[in-house]
């Protein structure tokens, strides 16, 4: 129960209310405030202020202070002039109400803050991506810009460099025209000679033929020309295409990652005893079923649940059950029998042990199977093992004979004799055995020669 404060104090003006709560003692930061238009509350363990207001105040315009102790509240009036009482004459119903009223309308601020909130955050965000958008076309309209100034640039260096090809152009023929001028006037004083030293006619013949080599040699000259130009026009082709393939081939090759190393990933599954795969709707039942089967074999006297992992031994656990089997607790023998059968099914004297057991239980079918098995195991017959094969016929031939068969009883424990021919228990017990048998095969004469009889009667 909170201890409720009332040492408090308050005073007002016209439109102002001014009231102290004292802290007593405790830290001012596990103090939960909290206020209305007309109900106020403080809370910091184990003590508690409540306070319903006699009239509406101004809750945002209102403060309040954690000052030397004391909590101040400077409550502002919604209308003015003075109160005669603080807090409101109320019944408990009314009080409940008004705390009521008071969370709701916390509530809603609370949500119309939310609202607001959101909605300031969305408009951030708005503004953001518009922000972003503007940013983003301004960037863009600078890479355009650039890129139409690289483009002019480009074009005018191609038109100078075009324009120089021109000029080298007309040098080359300039060249050539003064070269073929020079050859020219060679030739006319050539035939200037010639017509000095001959006549007139034999010379304009030789003069044509002349002129007609010169002008084959110069075509010739100017097709080895181009020839040239263009094989190592072709040449530098070849070889750019030759660099290009092999600069291709390389970032392939680079681009290509290597094979990833084979890992073989363990993946390890929930136990769970149950073969169902597991749900929420079930868990309860299931945590109490297996509660249920716990408590069961802490009854019995066994649960693997509980065995120390130096106790998961065969041996320790057959010592454990021959332990149980002395105290009469034949189901907790039987249980850490089983769990040493579990863990190493080849000792034949967890099968014996369990088979005696079994019969000390009354479970007789189950004698038969543990010692059959028992005796699979003591393969080879020898001296050694004489002593267990004997116990087991003799179980098994008293399981037998308790079964109501005699016959195969008495074979066993005559086995088990055979072994053992200074047990005297057994003695005794075959020769019960054959007296019951004696007895029960002249019974059953008996009963023939009355059914006889009866015959002849009728």
């Amino acid at each position: 129960m909170p201890v409720l404060i009332k040492d408090y104090t308050w005073k007002q003006t016209d439109d102002l209310i001014i009231i102290r709560v004292p802290l007593k003692g405790m830290d001012p930061s596990k103090a939960d405030i909290f206020t209305c238009d007309n109900f106020i509350k403080v809370h910091y363990p184990p003590f508690l202020f409540e306070l319903c207001l006699r009239d509406i105040i101004n809750e945002e315009a209102s403060k309040c202070r954690i000052v030397k102790g004391e909590i101040i509240f400077e409550l502002i009036k919604q209308e003015e002039g003075p109160w005669d009482v603080l807090e409101a004459p109320l019944t408990k119903a009314e009080i409940l109400a008004v705390k009521q009223r008071a969370i709701e309308l916390s509530q809603q601020r609370c949500e119309t803050k939310k609202k607001k909130r959101s909605e300031k955050r969305q408009e951030i965000t708005r503004l953001a991506v518009k922000e972003q958008i503007s940013l983003d076309t301004k960037e863009r309209e600078k890479i355009d810009a650039l890129k139409e100034h690289e483009k002019q640039i480009a074009m005018t260096e191609l038109e100078l460099w075009k324009q120089k090809q021109i000029k080298l152009s007309r040098n080359t023929n300039t060249t050539e025209s003064i070269s073929d001028i020079k050859i020219t006037n060679k030739n006319k004083n050539i035939f200037e000679i010639s017509d000095e030293k001959q006549g007139n006619s034999t010379n304009f013949s030789l003069k044509k033929d002349f002129c007609s080599e010169i002008k084959k040699e110069n075509l010739q000259q100017k097709e080895i020309k181009k020839e040239h130009e263009t094989s190592s026009h072709e040449l530098n082709e070849k070889s750019k295409y030759s660099n290009r393939i092999k600069y291709k081939e390389k970032k392939i090759n680079n681009e290509i990652p290597s094979l990833r190393n084979s890992v073989r990933i363990g993946v390890s599954f929930t136990p769970r005893m149950f073969p169902t795969p597991s749900r929420e709707s079930k868990l309860e039942d299931e945590n109490e079923w297996l509660q249920k089967q716990a408590e069961a074999r802490r009854k019995i006297g066994f649960v693997i649940e509980d065995l120390r992992p130096e106790e998961h031994d065969p041996v320790w656990l057959k010592d454990k059950g021959d332990s149980f089997y002395k105290v009469g607790n034949y189901l907790g023998a039987i249980s850490a029998y089983s769990h040493g059968i579990k863990l190493n099914p080849k000792l034949p004297a967890l099968y014996s042990n369990r088979a005696a057991a079994h019969l000390a239980a009354g479970n007789l079918r189950r004698v038969v199977q543990d010692t059959t098995k028992a005796l699979e195991l003591l393969t080879p017959c020898v001296e050694m093992n004489s002593n267990s094969r004997s116990l087991c016929h003799a179980r098994r031939g008293t399981a037998l004979c308790q079964l109501n068969m005699l016959t195969a009883g008495l074979a066993e424990l005559e086995m088990a004799f055979k072994l053992c021919p200074n047990n005297k228990e057994l003695e005794e017990d075959i020769n019960a055995i054959r007296e019951k048998l004696e007895n029960s095969n002249n019974d059953e004469d008996q009963h023939e020669e009355d059914e006889n009889t009866e015959v002849f009667i009728d």
